[in-house]
């Protein structure tokens, strides 16, 4: 089974450098901010989550609990 890597990401649409580590990977970002990210990520997959999910553990957590 392939491993997924999922990037989460605030505010930053134009420099999220970690998408060139791996292959295919996933950004993970505020539902308010998925436009711009799929703008400047067109090679992406972007993921939303609701924009009162703040935090990497909580956004970590939110991925686990609804994408697993």
């Amino acid at each position: 089974m392939p491993c997924k890597i999922v990037i989460p990401s605030h505010k930053r649409h134009d420099r999220v450098f970690a998408k060139k580590l791996v292959n295919d990977p996933i950004i993970c970002v505020a539902e308010s901010q998925a436009d711009l990210y799929q703008q400047f990520n067109p090679e992406c997959e972007i993921v939303t989550h609701p924009d009162d999910v703040m935090g990497l553990i909580p956004k970590r957590n939110f991925w686990r609990t609804f994408h697993a």
